[in-house]
């Protein structure tokens, strides 16, 4: 990590662990590619997903209330990417899947999560409605936004070239 930060023209004034970014509900939107792996490696195993989920918000933020949303975001996901769960019902699981993200964690959920998870789920097919059900909640809406993306997909051309190119290179080192 010193390498990396050196080259990026920043020496690390601590350790990357001790960082305590303090994304809030954002943390959560940093374990989708968590999600992709898990699926891909392990399968749809909750425990794993959620103590993975939180591992990985542990390293971003130290408030319990963004780790189990970030471990209970985790578990939606994760259904809904597994075609198990339609996105319908990511709210109602969301409560099923709680006290299994909370354990992970040590705190409870935030209202907003259960909200974000909500909203996406009243609006499949559509994520600027779900956006608009948090009006006022910024901080919410691409929470809702991968929920809606991850149940409907996302056509190739919406995608940004680089992004495109990334997974072009990816899929070449992986065949």
């Amino acid at each position: 990590m010193r390498r990396i930060a050196a080259l990026a023209g920043r020496p690390p004034s601590r350790p990357w662990y001790e960082a305590d970014l303090e994304l809030g509900p954002m943390t959560a939107t940093l374990t989708p590619p968590l999600v992709l792996w898990a699926l891909a490696n392990r399968g749809e195993d909750h425990e794993f997903i959620a103590s993975a989920a939180a591992s990985l918000a542990r390293v971003v933020s130290r408030d319990p209330a963004s780790i189990s949303d970030a471990s209970l975001f985790s578990l939606a996901l994760s259904g809904v990417l597994s075609g198990r769960l339609a996105l319908s019902d990511a709210g109602p699981e969301a409560l099923q899947r709680r006290s299994l993200a909370e354990r992970w964690s040590g705190a409870e959920v935030t209202p907003g999560m259960l909200a974000a998870l909500a909203a996406a789920g009243r609006h499949p097919g559509d994520g600027e409605a779900a956006a608009r059900d948090l009006a006022g909640r910024p901080e919410l809406l691409e929470i809702a936004r991968i929920l809606v993306g991850a149940a409907d997909g996302l056509a190739a051309e919406a995608v940004s070239p680089a992004l495109r190119e990334a997974v072009a290179r990816f899929e070449a080192m992986n065949p």
